[in-house]
């Protein structure tokens, strides 16, 4: 599954926005809550990759200790793509921040409602003089995030796997999320 699947996706600098969620509604729910100890998140990752799993934020450990929260996003609401940012006429940091709903944001899930994404090195180009010319070895956008319908958070201190969705979220997609996090294999 492509991760910009319904993005129109055109040559040049245009930002193309895509939407799944039409209207946005208070606050996000968290679905379940599993155990957290019998599935890495990589392993998750991989299980989750045909349900649309898109971004795999994973905890390093710093000094031989492992950070709190990994975190994968399940499903495109929201995206933005900009392929040439030098001829983008619009502010991409501004197209990226307009992704991020505040009445979406859940206490307790760290990142549900944030935008997951990258911006390329020629995006730095907007706000600072780089020298030399931009090399375009590769056909990859300059400026590609998306906001996840559902947010599954790895708690690394309480073993905890939560699985939270945006209002409106797909309820097939979560149930069969629970149910591959859930399964052996």
């Amino acid at each position: 599954a492509d991760p910009r699947a319904g993005a129109t996706v055109r040559a040049g600098g245009v930002a193309h926005v895509n939407s799944s969620s039409q209207s946005p509604t208070p606050a996000a729910v968290t679905l379940r809550t599993l155990p957290g100890d019998l599935v890495t998140p990589a392993a998750a990752y991989l299980r989750l990759r045909p349900l649309g799993a898109f971004a795999l934020l994973e905890s390093a450990e710093h000094d031989g200790r492992l950070a709190r929260y990994s975190f994968l996003g399940v499903g495109v609401a929201r995206s933005v793509r900009i392929d040439d940012v030098m001829t983008f006429a619009g502010d991409p940091f501004a197209a990226v921040a307009a992704l991020i709903r505040p009445e979406q944001r859940m206490p307790g899930s760290p990142l549900c409602g944030a935008a997951i994404g990258m911006f390329a090195f020629e995006t730095f180009r907007r706000i600072e003089t780089v020298p030399g010319p931009a090399p375009r070895p590769i056909a990859f956008p300059d400026v590609w995030f998306a906001v996840a319908e559902v947010v599954v958070t790895f708690d690394h201190f309480r073993r905890e796997i939560s699985i939270a969705a945006l209002p409106g979220g797909p309820a097939a997609r979560v149930r069969a999320i629970e149910e591959a996090l859930a399964s052996g294999g």
